[in-house]
């Protein structure tokens, strides 16, 4: 692993901060064309029993491939999509970004703070560490695999319709 030139990080930057946009914004299928075909999305718990001291053990949540994640995206935007109607409003902050390059993949770690109102008087934060891959493709970075790790034994939100 390599570490890379102050402009690549900024572009990388700017990246997350985009698609933090796109996605407070509602604009998933805008979302879905800055990930790749092959694109891998997954969600684990943490479960602080370890057999190896200092190793979390990871909760496996969620695991999407591009399929699953249009067929989630797509409904979204239907009326009968219960677990947004109304639409939440969401917030991503985006921190702690750390960024090496292998063989032409930016491996982007992060810190996210998600904070979700759905209208009522129990709005939502959630923290969680992503561990991204990042890809240049035509001169466009493409979101190639994300796992994100919520440090939590239980999950803490009343549903996951929102794509961290």
């Amino acid at each position: 692993m390599t570490s890379i030139p102050c402009d690549q990080y900024i572009s990388l930057l700017n990246f997350l901060h985009e698609e933090a946009e796109l996605l407070d914004g509602r604009k998933y299928r805008e979302w879905l064309s800055i990930t790749t075909e092959d694109v891998v999305y997954r969600m684990f718990l943490t479960d602080f029993i370890s057999s190896v001291p200092g190793e979390e053990k990871l909760i496996p949540i969620m695991d999407e491939d591009r399929k699953s994640l249009e067929r989630r995206v797509n409904r979204l935007y239907l009326e009968n999509a219960w677990s947004e109607n109304p639409p939440s409003h969401t917030l991503r902050v985006v921190s702690n970004l750390r960024v090496s390059s292998e063989d032409n993949v930016y491996l982007v770690n992060s810190n996210v703070v998600f904070y979700r109102d759905r209208g009522d008087l129990n709005s939502e934060i959630l923290f969680a560490r992503r561990k991204d891959q990042v890809i240049s493709f035509n001169g466009k970075l493409r979101l190639r695999k994300r796992d994100v790790i919520i440090p939590d034994t239980v999950l803490k939100v009343k549903d996951v319709s929102f794509i961290l």
